[in-house]
């Protein structure tokens, strides 16, 4: 299973502004994510003339040059850079200022020579799939081959500006990564101002969920582009925080107890003590034995390991039954 990242989502949050997103991305690092994502935006790629987003989608357009100095910025920072690509020539700005990993948004599900130019950069990918169906998603893995692409994560969650938790459904995580043998991450899209937000993500590792995408945004009260469900810096480090903790509680699903656990058991559970003396070549009944807690925690605690047995050697009353104590 993939080691646990948390990606900072600045999304549209940049406005159109290599400033914005240099501040972002500064963000992001202070607030210790593993990476930062954008969108790499061309209105004729995502929406024709009239359409509601149009004029949001063109404001946010910034030519190769301006990627590359936010791409190197976050490069001189040490924090990964992702973006998602919604055509031929997002992708090409992306490849050119060699993005760590890439995004499929559910925009662009559908669109198969995307996605294979993507999938073959042999990059990490991240592909969301919000209001997909099973049977499209079974077709789509099956189609890419992504069960030998260890590399492509599967991004559950949508956006609904927020998303509420009663909308969230986790349990579906599980079912998914079954049905479709792959991995799947979550897309936390809870409200930012929630307090609810690290405690769902939280559910999502438990159910196997180790790639977290959560938006972030410079200061909730500004309203920048996408800060509905996202923290701003401190708020975001907190959550990393507690993420990181809470991946560390699930620790390993292996049943052997542990040593801490073995010493718990030892000073917990009774032991089997004898009621009277009884002598060598002695068979042990019922009526012989008790259990508790003896001043020296050692001693036998299972009676049917012991009930029909002899006594090797005399035992005193009282005292706790050894393994060594019987034949």
């Amino acid at each position: 299973m993939t080691s646990l990242k948390i990606i900072a989502e600045a999304a549209q949050g940049y406005e159109g502004s290599v400033d914005l997103a240099k501040l972002l991305i500064r963000s992001a690092k202070e607030a210790e994510a593993d990476a930062v994502k954008f969108q790499i935006v061309f209105v004729d790629e995502l929406a024709a003339p009239g359409n509601i987003h149009y004029d949001i989608f063109k404001s946010l357009e910034m030519p190769l040059e301006s990627w590359q100095e936010v791409k190197d910025y976050a490069a001189e920072l040490g924090i990964e850079f992702y973006a998602d690509v919604f055509g031929d020539r997002s992708f090409s700005i992306a490849k050119k200022i060699n993005v760590d990993g890439f995004k499929l948004h559910t925009t662009t599900f559908f669109d198969k020579d995307l996605t294979q130019k993507v999938l073959n950069e042999c990059k990490p990918v991240l592909i969301a799939f919000g209001g997909i169906t099973l049977e499209e998603l079974q077709e789509y893995t099956h189609y890419y081959n992504l069960k030998t692409r260890p590399d492509v994560t599967l991004m559950y969650g949508f956006q609904s500006e927020p998303t509420p938790l009663n909308l969230t459904n986790l349990a579906r995580i599980p079912a998914l990564s079954h049905s479709l043998d792959t991995e799947i991450g979550f897309l936390d899209h809870v409200d930012g101002a929630s307090e609810d937000a690290a405690a769902i993500t939280a559910m999502s590792l438990i159910l196997g969920c180790r790639i977290i995408e959560k938006h972030i945004t410079l200061d909730r009260l500004l309203k920048i582009e996408d800060y509905v469900s996202a923290l701003a810096p401190k708020e975001f480090k907190a959550y990393v925080h507690s993420i990181k903790r809470s991946l560390s509680a699930i620790g390993s699903s292996d049943i052997v107890p542990t040593p801490q656990e073995l010493e718990y058991r030892n000073k917990a559970v009774k032991k089997i003590v004898l009621i009277h003396d009884l002598p060598a070549g002695h068979t042990l009944q019922t009526s012989d034995i008790t259990l508790i807690r003896p001043n020296i925690p050692l001693g036998m605690e299972n009676p049917d390991l012991v009930i029909g047995k002899k006594l090797t050697t005399a035992v005193k009353k009282s005292q706790p039954l050894k393994q060594s104590d019987i034949e």
